[in-house]
């Protein structure tokens, strides 16, 4: 196979440049693939922090494919409630998921 050029594999149907991308990766040795995915130690911290938040309150998690639902499709959602601090928290179709911090 001769070697393609970045314009031609993107041309390629979408599930043939999902199985190419996954080729390429496995392809990495582990060090490399590490080295990819580094991230700063501010980065790291504040991942940590939201972590450590979300198992102290794991009742404010929201619910990703609802909001996504919400999001994109309009679907009706209700509000959560009675998480343990008795507030009720909801999420409108204009609103991204934030972190309180």
């Amino acid at each position: 196979m001769a070697p393609a050029t970045l314009q031609e594999l993107l041309a390629l149907p979408g599930p043939e440049r999902v199985e190419l991308a996954i080729s390429l990766w496995q392809s990495l040795k582990f060090s490399e693939q590490e080295h990819a995915l580094a991230i700063d130690a501010a980065l790291s911290a504040e991942l940590e922090q939201r972590w450590a938040r979300h198992e102290q309150h794991p009742e404010e998690a929201i619910d990703t494919r609802a909001w996504y639902e919400q999001k994109h499709h309009g679907s009706p959602r209700r509000p959560r409630t009675n998480d343990k601090r008795g507030s009720t928290a909801s999420v409108t179709s204009s609103a991204r998921p934030t972190v309180k911090t």
